[in-house]
């Protein structure tokens, strides 16, 4: 039996991963704050450029600069529009 991979493992280093919205809705909080910190720090050291996806508040957006995030996406920039 093999041992697990990280799910870091299967990108290549300058890869965007995006990061759960779940993680910026949270943000909010301190214990949520650090959680963000320290994932952003963990992708971040390990060559990943993040986005930051759902950014519905001023506050999140300011949680994700804090942590160096440098991408994001969410209603605070622009609402969705329809394809067609």
């Amino acid at each position: 039996m093999s041992a697990t991979r990280p799910a870091t493992d299967w990108f290549p280093a300058g890869s965007l991963v995006k990061l759960d919205p779940d993680l910026l809705f949270a943000a909010d909080e301190p214990a949520g704050r650090e959680i963000l910190e320290i994932t952003a720090d963990t992708l971040h050291a390990q060559g990943y450029e993040i986005v930051a996806e759902a950014i519905e508040r001023p506050g999140q957006l300011a949680a994700a600069l804090h942590c160096g995030i440098a991408w994001a996406q969410g209603y605070l920039f622009s609402k969705p529009e329809p394809l067609v």
